[in-house]
């Protein structure tokens, strides 16, 4: 996939097809990123189709049949014997079902799944309606959001009038599963297929309803069974107030410059819409921070505070606090017998590794826009640069006064806050660094680097 750098800059004088793309995301970015003073906002709304590279549903339920050992007859449909089957089970229907889901089900959503994640965690999208089977929205929501944070209506499950009703409900992200999924078809009715949520009139008055005003992203990238679906689901949106369509658009298509100097698809699990997804939770993110200006020194100054040896008092003793940055966090220590531990996160999304520095060598200059990262120093004289500044008149190099360095002895803690440039390095001898992230784990692409080494550090070309 390209980099995705100062996408304005670098299409200011390219040709009309791109320049038109970028004004479209611009737009988009604006009305996703200013603040909303109504007590109801109009709605942001995803329209998914079906994920890449995942298979269709008469492939799911082929091989869920033969997970099951189940033979298919000529003339009946893998679905079907699955769901009288499974029926037939009784309540041991629901467990033979889990056990063979495995065998179909995909293990990691694509990085488009995760930062439409990232954006509903923000508040920026607030309904994700699709019409695919696979789990793969609830595995990337399940990342980035806990699970009272973020709601999954499956039709099948519920009712039509009920889930009709569920679609007009707010208050948390939903993820909205128009046609059902493997289980509310199979397991949940055992009277046959839900058929399309397009022949259920309350079901398409709810959806104009959630249409009117809203802003609404259409991926129409995918071609597939439900294609028809998404077509409808468009059409429903005439009174919304911006519908953004993404996909595989024709040459003369407006979006078609923007998307295809932005996509690389690889083995199926990267696409238009994945491209498109990334680089709007990256451009939202920028306009966040130069909306809100950040007091760079007094945000440096507060990291550095923190470095700072507990004064003996029994509330330092018990936490250490990082009151500073969008998610303030603390370290809690608890006390045993045996003697005491560290608790440095509970229940949440998050990666720990170790990172090893060489002596004289330094990682690059760069920040992240979508996680946080602590460090505890394992080994004395870690060294550390930090700055809040957005550069945007460019660095003078290793110098820059924006700059400033701090050195952790071993044991203790820095939080780095996501938006804060920061390097590590070992001017003397070889140290390590136990690093844990805490936000959408995209080593690719959310990531900026300023200054490097090793000559990786990021160009507007």
């Amino acid at each position: 996939m390209g980099q995705f750098r100062n996408t304005t800059q670098r299409w200011h004088d390219a040709e009309p097809a791109a320049t038109a793309a970028t004004q479209r995301l611009n737009l988009l970015v604006s009305r996703l990123a200013r603040p909303d003073a109504n007590d109801h906002p109009p709605r942001r709304v995803v329209v998914l189709s079906a994920t890449a590279g995942i298979p269709g549903w008469e492939e799911a339920c082929s091989a869920l049949a033969g997970a099951l050992d189940l033979a298919v007859p000529p003339g009946r449909s893998a679905a079907d014997v699955a769901r009288r089957y499974l029926s037939g089970q009784g309540a041991a229907g629901g467990e033979l079902f889990w056990r063979a889901y495995p065998a179909i089900v995909p293990s990691e959503p694509p990085l488009g799944h995760l930062h439409l994640a990232n954006l509903a965690a923000t508040g920026r999208i607030d309904l994700v309606l699709t019409t695919a089977w696979d789990p793969l929205l609830d595995i990337a929501f399940g990342q980035v959001l806990r699970p009272f944070q973020y709601r999954v209506i499956t039709r099948g499950e519920l009712d039509d009038a009920a889930f009709a009703n569920a679609l007009l409900q707010r208050g948390i992200p939903q993820i909205v599963k128009l046609n059902g999924d493997l289980h509310s078809n199979l397991v949940t009715r055992a009277d046959g297929e839900l058929g399309s949520f397009a022949a259920e009139p309350g079901i398409a008055t709810a959806l104009m309803k959630v249409f009117s005003g809203a802003l609404v992203i259409a991926d129409s990238s995918r071609n597939g069974e439900t294609e028809g679906d998404i077509t409808f689901l468009t059409t429903l949106a005439a009174d919304a107030s911006l519908v953004c369509n993404v996909g595989r658009a024709l040459a003369g298509d407006p979006s078609y410059g923007w998307l295809h100097r932005h996509t690389r698809i690889t083995d199926n699990a990267v696409t238009d819409l994945d491209a498109f997804m990334i680089e709007l939770d990256r451009q939202v993110g920028l306009a966040d921070r130069r909306r809100s200006g950040p007091d760079v020194r007094r945000l440096q100054d507060e990291m550095i505070r923190s470095l700072r040896p507990a004064s003996g008092r029994a509330a330092d003793i018990l936490t250490h606090s990082f009151d500073y940055g969008p998610h303030p966090r603390s370290v809690g220590t608890f006390k045993r017998p045996w003697g005491s531990g560290e608790v440095f996160t509970t229940a949440e999304s998050c990666s720990a590794r170790v990172l090893t520095i060489d002596a004289a060598q330094k990682i690059s200059l760069h920040r992240h826009l979508h996680r946080d990262e602590l460090f505890v120093a394992l080994d004395d004289g870690v060294r550390v640069d930090i700055s809040g500044d957005e550069f945007e008149g460019g660095i003078s190099g290793e110098a820059d006064r924006r700059i400033e360095s701090v050195t952790l002895p071993q044991g203790a803690r820095l939080l780095v806050p996501r938006g804060v440039w920061h390097r590590i390095h070992a001017p003397g001898a070889r140290v390590r660094v136990l690093e844990i992230a805490f936000g959408i784990q995209d080593e690719e692409f959310d990531i900026d680097r300023l200054l490097d080494l090793y000559g990786r550090a990021d160009r507007a070309d």
